[in-house]
């Protein structure tokens, strides 16, 4: 099993068009310096500015009380969001040294409770914008599938011992993470994440034709011992292969597969050419056609005056066809 994940994160465009209302929000700094007494303010408080823009507590706080310190009251605080009472860019503006609450107009605490913002607010839209279609996340999700299957199939490939078989449908591809138009950009364009994982399951090739072998042996008539040698070996081999069904939980892999082969009986040259010393002609030729399986034979001596075979194997030739 030969497995690999990898992510990847793509920009494509949004072809949708649709009209939208957007309210401009940020975080607000709200400070008590009015007494030591906590201040509640409910989810929706109105917070203005000076030129009459209004902005709304996304969600109820409690303003901590301040701390009385020889007399002098040193102002408590606490973060807030809000969002803008209206939609529209005229919202979207730069930090504000001071926010008031409407709500505690004719009241002391008008002046003992307000807020800042150190960044400004955003998001404030009217109008049309973009949007991903679900043609667009069903075209950018087979994009990025087939981009990520290429390259982990690649980076497992490089991996893969080359003596390993790999057949097909002995692959399996699954989308671990993905995250796709959510977000549209500035230009129009959504994003597009996706993590996939690759697993391809090989063997070795030598271990099936083994296999093979040994079934083609018994089909002869002849067993294998343990540490013997095989007595026919193919000379010749045909495999094709089935798709692969694969069995993950089992860690199996199953495959039909057409095999054809000619098998021959090798020989011992060293041991013939060492049983063939000091032999004439014809004596030579009755030892050939005495091995099973020998259709034809050339016996050739050299120089003409030689008529026995040499006692040394360098000057002895066998070449098998």
């Amino acid at each position: 099993f030969f497995s690999e994940k990898k992510n990847i994160s793509l920009s494509f465009p949004a072809s949708g068009r649709k009209a939208v209302e957007k309210k401009a929000g940020g975080e607000i700094v709200v400070y008590n310096a009015y007494s030591s007494d906590s201040q509640t303010l409910v989810k929706g408080t109105r917070f203005g500015t000076l030129d009459g823009k209004i902005f709304n507590l996304d969600s109820k706080i409690i303003v901590p009380g301040a701390k009385i310190e020889e007399g002098k009251v040193i102002p408590s605080s606490i973060k807030a969001k809000v969002a803008a009472e209206k939609a529209g860019n005229e919202y979207n503006i730069g930090p504000v040294d001071k926010f008031f609450i409407p709500g505690f107009k004719g009241t002391a605490k008008y002046n003992g409770f307000y807020a800042k913002s150190e960044i400004g607010m955003a998001g404030g839209f009217v109008g049309e914008e973009a949007y991903s279609t679900d043609e667009d996340i069903k075209s950018a999700k087979l994009k990025i599938t087939e981009s990520l299957q290429e390259s982990l199939s690649a980076i497992i490939l490089s991996q893969i011992p080359k003596d390993f078989k790999i057949i097909e449908g002995a692959k399996q591809f699954s989308i671990v993470k993905d995250d796709i138009g959510k977000e549209i950009d500035a230009n129009g364009n959504f994003s597009a994440f996706l993590e996939g994982e690759l697993t391809i399951i090989a063997f070795k090739e030598e271990d099936l034709f083994e296999l093979i072998d040994n079934l083609a042996n018994q089909f002869f008539g002849i067993s294998k011992r343990e540490g013997e040698k095989l007595k026919f070996e193919a000379k010749e081999r045909k495999l094709d292969y089935g798709a692969a069904r694969i069995d993950f939980e089992n860690g199996r892999l199953s495959f039909a597969f057409n095999y054809e082969g000619i098998y021959w009986q090798p020989i011992d040259i060293e041991n013939f050419k060492k049983s063939i010393f000091s032999n004439r002609e014809n004596e030579l030729k009755a030892i050939i056609f005495s091995i099973p399986g020998v259709e034809k034979a050339t016996v050739s001596f050299w120089p003409f005056w030689v008529k026995t075979v040499p006692d040394d194997v360098n000057k002895i030739e066998v070449i098998v066809e």
